[in-house]
């Protein structure tokens, strides 16, 4: 694997991700498929990345179908990062993933802590940062929304607040 994706050799972790699948009925030549559900999980676990400098703790579950007809959604059922000073939480699915315009349903959480956040910057840049910030975003959008001029075609509902910050 390491061989496609390279950057996995900077990734230790002692998580164990579990799948299964069901598929039921058979391919034929009037365009049938069999249904297909595949769930995916991986527990809450701490994954340790090389260049990184704190362990990141991260967990999700997810389930992906394809019907009769060949329809395609995927659902990420909980999911969850977490490190020191970032907590991002997210819940949200994709509808007809291989259809002409898929719609695409988020449910998200974030709440930064910059002065913990300082350390991930280089001593270089000689930034200091303090306070904290919370974000929320829900909604749905069509994969054609995203873009410059259409993405105001989107219905999402979201919120930045931010305590006490400063940023030298």
């Amino acid at each position: 694997m390491a061989k496609y994706l390279p950057e996995l050799a900077n990734v230790r972790t002692g998580s164990v991700i579990s799948a299964n699948a069901t598929i039921n009925g058979h391919f034929d030549s009037y365009g049938t498929t069999p249904d297909i559900n595949i769930n995916i999980e991986m527990p809450e676990s701490d994954i340790d990345y090389s260049t990184f400098p704190e362990k990141i703790h991260m967990g999700m579950t997810a389930c992906f179908q394809m019907d009769t007809t060949g329809r395609m959604r995927a659902d990420i059922t909980k999911g969850g990062i977490r490190t020191s000073g970032l907590k991002i939480d997210v819940k949200g699915g994709i509808e007809d993933i291989t259809g002409e315009d898929p719609q695409i349903k988020i449910n998200g959480d974030m709440m930064a802590s910059l002065d913990a956040l300082r350390k991930f910057l280089p001593d270089t840049m000689n930034i200091i940062t303090e306070g904290s910030l919370t974000a929320k975003l829900n909604g749905t959008l069509k994969s054609s929304d995203i873009g410059m001029y259409r993405f105001s075609n989107a219905d999402l509902t979201g919120e930045v607040n931010g305590d006490g910050i400063k940023i030298s």
